[in-house]
């Protein structure tokens, strides 16, 4: 299809090399649209029983994504705040921002094993067990690295003696 065939009110979608009518699109005709922007739940979409006769409840695509967000923000963070005492040196702000963000990112890696490992709905036990032996663990670690920076010689400086050791 040439794209002088179209008329005025349609665009070739480079993709799929489909028709797409504007008037569609701007409507909210189109289903993958519509889903984008559909906020309240439908019958379908309500807290429904499985086989098991578990409740299940429905996901949220706003959490996950927000949790998606703060992972890759705490990643990308940690890029400049691991080579920053390596070319500048030890600076206490760096070294706190370590304590904070470190422990964060390995909290957020270590709840998604649990959840991936040991989902609630078929190990109720372990994964509160877990989860609460993770907070506890970040907790402590977070004490830690507030401690060595606060009455030791700070995170940089640390690692930089345990680098040379």
């Amino acid at each position: 299809m040439s794209l002088r065939a179209l008329t005025p009110h349609s665009r070739l979608c480079p993709l799929t090399a489909t028709t797409i009518r504007l008037g569609t699109l701007r409507g909210l005709k189109t289903g993958r649209v519509a889903l984008l922007n559909h906020t309240s739940p439908t019958r379908s979409e309500a807290a429904t029983k499985n086989a098991e006769g578990v409740i299940v409840q429905p996901s949220s695509r706003i959490h996950g994504s927000m949790h998606w967000n703060i992972e890759r923000a705490l990643s990308i963070a940690l890029i400049p705040l691991t080579f920053y005492p390596m070319i500048y040196g030890s600076q206490p702000i760096v070294d706190y921002s370590l304590g904070i963000i470190l422990p964060a990112h390995c909290h957020f890696g270590f709840q998604a094993i649990i959840t991936d490992y040991l989902p609630h709905r078929k190990t109720p036990i372990f994964n509160i067990a877990s989860s609460w032996a993770l907070r506890a663990a970040t907790a402590l670690t977070l004490y830690g690295c507030y401690e060595l920076n606060s009455n030791g010689d700070g995170i940089s400086e640390t690692i930089k003696k345990l680098w040379k050791a």
